[in-house]
This record gives structure tokens, sequence and C-alpha cells, in this order.
């Protein structure tokens, strides 16, 4: 049974002030999955390689590890779009950041077009930099 994206989109966001809601979520989801005692290491690697065991054991583990990845992007694309330059910052900061975003999501093998970064961090950058969008918004 393969996990699918609407299903790791249920997973509440990891935000420090929610840590049992997210647990339980993702608790819930690999019990689904059958996963649970691999990723919890109940469910231990076999000696013997060559045995049913292992080959079993091997298999929920390359799902546990794809559930995982999968959740990490999940996560990944959600900062992504929340990510807001603060007023303080600058501009240099605030690129740095998003470049190791988009660095994130390209290690999980997600894509992400030179336009939409571009547009990332023009329009993730706070009201004191009206002026320069609205002179950016009059040539593009």
């Amino acid at each position: 049974m393969a996990t699918t994206r609407s299903e790791t989109a249920n997973v509440p966001k990891f935000d420090d002030s929610n840590f049992q809601l997210w647990k339980f979520s993702v608790t819930i989801l690999l019990k689904a999955e059958k996963l649970l005692t691999i990723v919890n290491g109940k469910d231990t690697e076999p000696e013997d390689k060559k045995s049913s065991e292992w080959t079993a054991w091997d298999t929920k583990n390359s799902r546990a590890q794809a559930q995982k990845t999968e959740i990490s992007k999940e996560l990944l694309w959600q900062k992504f779009y929340e990510y807001r330059m603060s007023e303080n910052a600058k501009i240099a900061e605030h690129i740095s950041a998003i470049e190791l975003l988009v660095k994130q999501l390209k290690d999980v093998d997600e894509n992400i077009s030179n336009s939409a970064i571009c547009s990332k961090v023009i329009n993730s950058l706070p009201s004191k930099h009206n002026a320069f969008l609205t002179a950016w918004d009059s040539v593009s």
C-alpha cells in the first residue's frame, strides 16, 4: 500500500508547539502503512541476508525510507511557500535562506524553476520594499 501525497499532507507541520499532535499523526500514518516497527527499531534487520525474513524486512525498510522522504518533501515545500523575509533581515540573508530551501528541495529530487525562485525572492519581501516591488512590476 503506497502512501499518497494527500495522505502525507494531512500530517500537520511540526512547529515546536504541536509535538503531540504531529507525533500522533505520523504514528497513525506509519501504522496504517505497517511501517511503525521498522521506524521505531522494534523490527530489526535479520542477520541472514539470504533469508525470506531479511527480504521482507528490506521491503518494509525501503517503504519506510520512501515514506520518510515523502514527508520531508511535503515539509520542505510547505517551508518554501510559507517563507517570508523578516522586516530586519538583510537581502543577502533573504536570498541565502531561499537558496538553502531550494538546495534542500533539490536534494530530495524536487525540481523548481529559476522563475519560481526569482518570484519567491521578490514576492516574499516585506512591505518596506514596496517601492522596489512597484518599480519591478512596472518593467515586467
